[in-house]
């Protein structure tokens, strides 16, 4: 398994709110997809990634489908039409 911590250390001024905030450098997606390389390259044995709606985006969906994994995603309203036509059985012929 892999596990990392969210590293915020680019701090900027909201123009709108005129507060402070904190930006990470890679996307949670791109952590998420790090970790699932990690366990492939030390070939943990898995058919199957079990992820939040917070993950479920094309770019990671084609990430799993490409290593020659499934997955399980909680999809979010306006993802769902956008999913059928990704999902949707490609013609044989």
């Amino acid at each position: 398994m892999a596990f990392e911590l969210v590293k915020k250390p680019i701090q900027y001024c909201d123009v709108a709110t005129r507060q402070l905030k904190r930006k990470s450098v890679v996307t949670k997606n791109g952590l998420m997809r790090e970790m699932i390389g990690t366990c492939i390259r030390n070939e943990l044995k898995f058919r199957f990634v079990l992820m939040d709606s917070w993950f479920s985006v094309t770019e990671n969906f084609e990430f799993i489908t490409g290593k020659g994994r499934h997955f399980i995603a909680a999809l979010k309203d306006n993802r769902l039409e956008h999913f059928r036509n990704w999902c949707r059985p490609k013609p044989c012929c």
